[in-house]
């Protein structure tokens, strides 16, 4: 559930947002439940791979979305975090993500080499932020007007963005 704070320093979290996929962790126990069936059936090679797939898949079932004075942070459950500098994001919009567009779930793409990215658990509600260089990174997440706000504000409130890009441009049509 995505949460306004009331937080004034420039490392204050303003908005924070979460986004879950809707299989990973039913995905992860029907795994565990075949591993264990094939551990007992004596396939331990077979069980051992299926546990660490389910393992994985349930890493990467959430993210937590944070916009804070200094930059845009999205967290995996296990550790991993993407920062985006607030001075690097150019403009915001609100987008829709389908998964077949961008070639399943997961990260897909890449910044340093094609320019774009998306940070894809489920079809949906996504923010869009436009970078330096035009590059954009997508993340779903729930409640990506409210993130699209508080980044509009701390931008807004940090000055004009350096390209003079519009701020919250809107969603993409």
């Amino acid at each position: 559930m995505a949460m306004p704070t009331g937080r004034t320093g420039p490392d204050d979290v303003r908005w924070e947002g979460t986004c879950r996929s809707r299989w990973g962790l039913p995905m992860a126990a029907v795994l565990v439940v075949v591993a264990a069936w094939n551990a007992v059936a004596g396939e331990l090679v077979l069980a051992v791979l299926l546990l660490g797939t389910a393992y994985a898949g349930a890493l990467f079932a959430s993210i937590r979305v944070s916009v804070s004075g200094d930059a845009v942070r999205v967290r995996y459950r296990w550790g991993w975090t993407r920062r985006v500098a607030l001075g690097d994001v150019q403009g915001t919009a609100v987008d829709e993500l389908v998964p077949w567009r961008w070639g399943g779930w997961g990260y897909r793409g890449g910044l340093r080499v094609f320019g774009k990215a998306a940070i894809l658990l489920r079809g949906g509600e996504a923010i869009r932020l436009d970078l330096v260089g035009g590059r954009q990174l997508f993340i779903g997440v729930d409640d990506a007007a409210g993130a699209m706000a508080a980044l509009d504000a701390l931008r807004g409130a940090a000055g004009p963005p350096p390209s003079g890009a519009p701020i919250g441009d809107g969603p993409v049509g």
